[in-house]
């Protein structure tokens, strides 16, 4: 897995299940990158999971913010509210366990909710290949 999430190559797939969708498979330097200056003119917003941890109604509200100009709905502070309430990583784990997770099919997804878990999962050897391949990217998103 850290191979892929460092190599320089792109894949893609083209999953057919209800309506054809491409599926681009890349490093994670790669979909960053594209993230934060791909399509000009695009509207973007940077989420930080280790923010919606710490401040998780401030980070929704700016979500949704953001969504809400490009959408062009006005802000409800109940719904808001509501979702945060409702959006706890425990309630994610345990509907995942009742009933999957689209996005994966063999792994569990939601596993400890906590942040920095890469650093206690991953060998010593794996993290400095990754510190030293994303080092200027994991630098201007404050993790190094």
């Amino acid at each position: 897995i850290i191979e892929h999430m460092l190599s320089k190559k792109l894949a893609f797939r083209i999953v057919k299940e209800t309506m054809p969708e491409v599926e681009i498979m890349g490093s994670w330097q790669f979909h960053y990158s594209s993230w934060k200056t791909g399509v000009p003119k695009m509207p973007r917003i940077l989420i930080k999971y280790e923010d919606c941890l710490s401040n998780p109604k401030k980070e929704l509200t700016k979500i949704i913010y953001f969504l809400s100009k490009i959408l062009k709905f006005k802000l409800d502070d109940d719904q808001i509210e509501f979702s945060v309430n409702n959006s706890h990583f425990n309630s994610f784990k345990e509907n995942e366990s009742k009933f999957g997770f689209k996005e994966t099919k063999k792994e569990i997804f939601f596993r400890k909710g906590k942040k920095n878990q890469w650093k206690n999962e991953l060998s010593l050897s794996q993290i400095t290949k990754i510190e030293n391949m994303l080092s200027s990217e994991m630098k201007l998103l404050g993790y190094l």
